[in-house]
This record gives C-alpha cells, sequence and structure tokens, in this order.
C-alpha cells in the first residue's frame, strides 16, 4: 500500500517535471525566431568563437563562412 503511494507520487512528480521542461524547450524555440533589434532571426545570428566574416555587397551584410550564418548588425 506504502510502495503504491510512493510510486504514484514519484509518476506524478516525473509528469510535472516532464510538463515544465517540455514548456520550457518550446519557449526556447519560439525565442530562436524572434527578430534581433537589426531584423536578422536570432537562430540565423553567428555565434562563432572566431568567426570568418565575408561582405555580402548585395546587402551590404557580413556573412560567417564558418557556420553560414550572419553577423548580427546591433
Amino acid at each position: 500500500m506504502e510502495n503504491e503511494k510512493k510510486d504514484r507520487e514519484k509518476k506524478i512528480r516525473l509528469q510535472e517535471e516532464w510538463l515544465k521542461n517540455e514548456k520550457q524547450r518550446k519557449e526556447e524555440e519560439i525565442k530562436k525566431h524572434e527578430l534581433c533589434k537589426c531584423n536578422i532571426m536570432i537562430c540565423n545570428i553567428c555565434k562563432c568563437q572566431n568567426p570568418k566574416y565575408e561582405l555580402v555587397r548585395l546587402s551590404n551584410n557580413l556573412y560567417c563562412v564558418g557556420c553560414n550564418k550572419w553577423k548580427c548588425r546591433c
């Protein structure tokens, strides 16, 4: 009887933890698709430690050759 109660409590705790993690994951996924102040999507901004930027003449923006993402203009 006592083991069943502990098992139910553990199952409920695991479900709550999973829901919390799932909510956090969804919030992070939404945040990735938001726009930065310079109108570049956050998921398309270069985060390389040693970026190698090339200038794109059509848009006058810098593009990282290493990760194929844009340099933030902010």
